[in-house]
């Protein structure tokens, strides 16, 4: 039974990987893409050791900062992969260009440290689940908390900060929850690093992430002798911080500089408190439209929100001043997204990733009190990872221009993905397109030229010739693709998958 259930979940998992900017640079090669930008941070530390960028490249004033040519998005995340990308960056031969790493093994790096962050992140959830006794059912918690949004920032979209977001978070939250006093040394100098790192890495986040100082205020255990480890601490990471954004920004704060980047987009100025209150109506709407809303793309917040609001053992330990910062933190989470208005460009919910790890605890503490909350996961695991597996899979199944769930007009967006997605469960193209973009298939069309099996796929006469035309350019690269980096890839993603279904499988604490 066991085999069973860690092959079934294997299996899933390998089939939600489609890693093609690890072998295309189409998507990443471009200046002022969110992902080449986190990039740029890591290569200017692993090649000079240093943050400047003046000479790295070309100037950018446009997309980059004007004065240092500094990319626009914070650099923690760039920063806890280095140890990655340096290591595997020993295997590359020759000094990579950076704007086009794909196929290095430094870009492998890159990938490996991701993967990495998610398989920790969720031992530390698992730690939580069992110390606090919730772990009926766990793994199908765990395994909802991946698939929603989270696993195309690990399976696809690497690059950005999102998995480095949700390891500070995780670890952050596992102090909270597992510590009888969190206010020792130890675990303040834990605490202060956490959110430092957190601080340069996602700014939004760590803004409202604040607040489960607050929430967790019940067990702090208050000594005047550790006051001065806290000043000390405070004191530390706000120079560190301070400098950093200097360097690079010439800016006193990291979310001054993020404030730049909204300022390009022509709508820096509408962002206002009453703005952002006038829009919280609209937030039904976010929570249960077609067009990736949270109950399709990122359920287990819903779920964690429900348990804490019918939970009494958790509200129960709480005091007013707990429970008014654990409504902060909601309303923190939501006021970034509704200041960003649907321009995230991605799949998912991914503003809301900060609240995930939290929301994870709670949804596993509504298993132990409800007895039919499982015939609302199983359904929300199908749809959620079916939105995931057809992500990519036709022109209506991607992001494309079209309204947000805001009502505005951007250039990528979902809009009405779900029910689009259940039109085309079963239509053979949009199968065979998520087939071919597999790392199975990246495999398959190494070793044996498109030329060699063309024939097979022209015998299809429900494939566009278009899409045998965009499959065969695919195919060129991924032959071309060096042996030795695609099998370093291939360990990767099965190593992950291996220790990511142990973690939700093996039903103890070890």
């Amino acid at each position: 039974m066991r085999t069973k259930k860690y092959l079934f979940y294997f299996l899933l998992l390998f089939l939600l990987f489609k890693p093609l900017w690890l072998f295309n640079n189409q998507s990443l090669g471009n200046f002022g893409n969110d992902d080449l930008s986190y990039w740029l941070h890591a290569s200017s530390l692993l090649y000079d050791f240093d943050l400047d960028y003046i000479n790295d490249y070309p100037l950018q004033p446009d997309v980059f900062n004007p004065q240092t040519n500094a990319p626009n998005h914070p650099p923690g995340s760039s920063i806890l992969s280095l140890p990655f990308v340096f290591l595997f960056n020993f295997f590359d031969s020759d000094t990579i260009d950076r704007m086009n790493p794909t196929g290095s093994y430094a870009y492998a790096g890159y990938f490996a440290s991701n993967l990495s962050f998610i398989i920790i992140s969720f031992y530390l959830l698992k730690k939580i689940i069992f110390y606090k006794n919730v772990n009926k059912n766990y793994d199908l918690i765990l395994f909802l908390s991946f698939i929603g949004t989270l696993v195309h920032y690990v399976a696809t979209r690497f690059m950005m900060s999102h998995s480095a977001e949700f390891l500070l978070c995780t670890a952050l939250l596992y102090i909270f929850e597992t510590q009888k006093n969190p206010y020792k040394p130890n675990s303040i100098f834990y605490i202060s690093t956490l959110y430092f790192l957190l601080s340069i890495t996602r700014p939004s986040t760590f803004i409202y992430s604040l607040c489960l100082l607050g929430i967790y205020l019940f067990k702090f255990k208050f000594d005047k002798k550790n006051i001065k480890f806290i000043l000390l601490y405070i004191s530390f990471y706000s120079y560190l911080h301070y400098s950093i954004s200097m360097k690079l920004y010439e800016s006193s704060n990291f979310f001054f500089n993020y404030s730049s980047v909204l300022d390009k987009q022509n709508f820096s100025d509408e962002i206002t408190f009453q703005f952002i209150l006038s829009n919280f109506p609209k937030l039904p709407n976010l929570f249960l439209s077609f067009s990736m809303g949270v109950i399709w793309v990122c359920p287990v917040i819903i779920f964690g929100i429900v348990s804490v609001l019918i939970s009494k053992k958790f509200i129960k330990q709480l005091g007013i001043l707990s429970k008014s910062f654990l409504l902060i933190y909601f309303i923190g989470a939501f006021s970034v997204l509704i200041a960003w208005q649907g321009r995230d460009v991605a799949f998912g919910q991914r503003l809301l990733l900060g609240l995930v790890p939290f929301c994870t605890i709670r949804a596993c503490e509504l298993q132990n009190i409800s007895k039919n909350i499982k015939y609302y996961i199983y359904p929300s695991i199908v749809s959620t990872y079916l939105g995931y597996l057809y992500f990519y899979s036709s022109d209506v199944l991607t992001l494309r221009k079209g309204k947000t769930l805001w009502n505005t007009v951007v250039g990528y967006t979902g809009e009405d993905y779900f029910i689009y997605l259940f039109q085309n469960l079963l239509n053979p193209e949009n199968i065979l397109s998520i087939l071919s973009r597999n790392i199975a298939t990246v495999n398959l069309f190494h070793f044996i030229k498109f030329e060699n099996i063309i024939v097979y796929f022209e015998g299809f006469e429900f494939i566009p010739n278009d899409k045998i035309f965009a499959l065969s350019e695919l195919a060129k690269i991924y032959y071309e693709t060096s042996t030795g980096y695609l099998v370093t890839i291939n360990l990767l993603i099965i190593l992950f998958c291996h220790f990511f279904v142990k973690i939700i499988t093996v039903e103890n604490n070890e």
